[in-house]
């Protein structure tokens, strides 16, 4: 089975300042819907089928009061009390069924399929199923899986044609990877490699987030496992909310790019809404 990276969500109580704060930065962003019975409500920013969702709340009291399951990303904001940041990420899938039957085969709690829809703007009717999985003794939220009703081919021409997959004024731009913030990489990574069937790369250095990094590789978009070597932003960032997606990554082309002296290329981190967007020049 292959999993493909579909989206990150990053929570904020002040989406509208954050889509400012990303159009300073040449990010588009465009109004998503409202999730009606979950309280929620959504901005895209597309890059390709990939894309960021900027969620946030319009009822805190529905959102909370709502039946949920143990696993889902509405339990996490919950939990997080609706924190700026609280963040979580979703694979697609075209297998939806045949994976919880799987999940359920390798030890781990599952829940669902579960259908959801969403109001666009111009009224229309947006329809998938979500896939919630988890582990006992474990901090760090696994990925959920979600299948579109609709073929990827399909999407692609609808958004397209809406206007939500458009031209960013920063340039071609492409979201390369999310990066996780963790305790313990090794174990970690290994355990997410067999439960979505991945390659996992070479352990690298993050010198500016004082970190090792590792990545798993996903068509649309890698997840980058960061332990700390020493105090510095990774390490912080556990200290103070633990274990979590921290770090979105997008590249993007500007012609001519100048490398750094150790050949690498230029990038910068911005922090916005508890959350870093590391640009880097392609």
């Amino acid at each position: 089975m292959t999993y493909m990276f579909d989206h990150v969500v990053h929570f904020t109580n002040e989406p509208e300042k954050l889509a400012t704060k990303l159009a300073e930065q040449g990010i588009y962003t465009i109004e998503g819907g409202r999730h009606e019975s979950l309280g929620t409500y959504n901005l895209l920013s597309y890059f390709d089928l990939s894309y960021i969702e900027i969620l946030s709340a319009f009822d805190k009291n529905l959102t909370t009061h709502t039946p949920k399951e143990m696993y889902s990303l509405w339990t996490t904001l919950t939990n997080e009390h609706f924190r700026d940041g609280t963040s979580r990420i979703a694979l697609r899938t075209n297998n939806i069924e045949k994976d919880a039957e799987r999940f359920r085969k390798l030890g781990l709690i599952v829940e669902g399929p579960i259908p959801f829809e969403r109001k666009r703007p111009d009224g229309s009717l947006l329809t998938w199923k979500l896939l919630f999985i988890g582990m006992e003794n474990t901090n760090l939220p696994l990925p959920f899986l979600i299948q579109w009703d609709d073929s990827d081919d399909e999407r692609l021409s609808q958004l397209k044609k809406q206007g939500a997959i458009n031209q960013h004024p920063l340039g071609k731009t492409i979201l390369t990877s999310v990066g996780v913030a963790v305790q313990r990489r090794e174990s970690l990574i290994d355990e997410w490699q067999q439960i979505f069937q991945c390659e996992k790369g070479e352990i690298e250095l993050d010198v500016q987030l004082k970190a090792t990094k590792q990545d798993l590789f996903l068509p649309g978009g890698n997840i980058s496992f960061y332990e700390p070597t020493r105090e510095g932003t990774v390490q912080r960032i556990l200290d103070q909310q633990g274990e979590k997606p921290f770090l979105i990554e997008l590249q993007y082309e500007t012609g001519d790019v100048p490398l750094r002296s150790d050949n690498r290329l230029w990038h910068k981190d911005i922090e916005l809404h508890n959350m870093i967007y590391r640009f880097v020049q392609k």
